[in-house]
């Protein structure tokens, strides 16, 4: 008898080995199922946050807005630069009381970041760079000044567009060496830049002329499309 209950025994085991797979199976794929559900909920009706002078930022007109290869949010307004990790808001402004992060403006126009991970900021009296690694401001206050937009290009390049045309500097150190003006003219302001990373293209945008300009940086020619 012993010999017979043990040959039952054994497919009554193999049974509830497939039953309970079968079940694990059934809502592991259920839990997919919502998590999907739950993904394309999020996706197809996105939570946003509104932020204004009243709850962190510096000002409530954007000039310029960058995320950084850290994931830091940079914002540039009229009013000084803000740096926020999604909790915390660090300042750059002109009457900053750290030094190390005192801008020669607060009409911060555009910002950039370059393949050092190190910020240029653009504003209205000159251009700055944030050194990332000693969290500190570098001024270069011979560098165009006034409105304008500031794009960088590898290897060491920098584009930067004013009511002039636009200029290209070549980044050295914490030196920047004007290589070329590439236009000219007081008739060619340039209020829009834009790095074309995959063609090695600068396009840039006038604001008195129905068209746009390409830059090769390899050769620095340019052509009105």
């Amino acid at each position: 008898m012993h010999q017979q209950y043990s040959i039952a025994l054994f497919p009554s085991l193999h049974l509830l080995t497939k039953v309970f797979l079968y079940i694990v199976f059934f809502f592991s794929m259920a839990y997919c199922n919502a998590q999907l559900q739950e993904n394309n909920f999020i996706f197809s009706n996105p939570a946003f946050q509104n932020y204004t002078i009243k709850n962190g930022l510096l000002f409530n007109y954007i000039n310029g807005l960058l995320q950084d290869k850290r994931g830091y949010i940079w914002i540039a307004t009229k009013n000084g630069l803000s740096r926020f990790n999604g909790n915390k808001w660090v300042e750059f402004q002109q009457q900053n009381g750290a030094l190390k992060h005192r801008l020669p403006s607060n009409w911060v126009v555009d910002i950039t970041e370059d393949y050092q991970s190190n910020i240029w900021i653009k504003t209205d009296n000159g251009v700055c760079k944030y050194d990332t690694e000693k969290d500190s401001i570098i001024f270069f206050p011979e560098i165009i000044k006034g409105w304008g937009k500031i794009v960088f290009a590898k290897p060491y390049n920098l584009y930067i567009s004013s009511w002039s045309g636009i200029e290209h500097y070549q980044i050295e150190g914490n030196k920047l060496i004007h290589k070329k003006s590439i236009i000219e003219s007081a008739n060619n302001s340039i209020l829009h830049l834009c790095n074309d990373t995959i063609n090695n293209m600068i396009w840039a945008c006038p604001e008195d002329h129905p068209t746009l300009m390409s830059i090769n940086t390899q050769n620095e020619e340019f052509q009105h499309l």
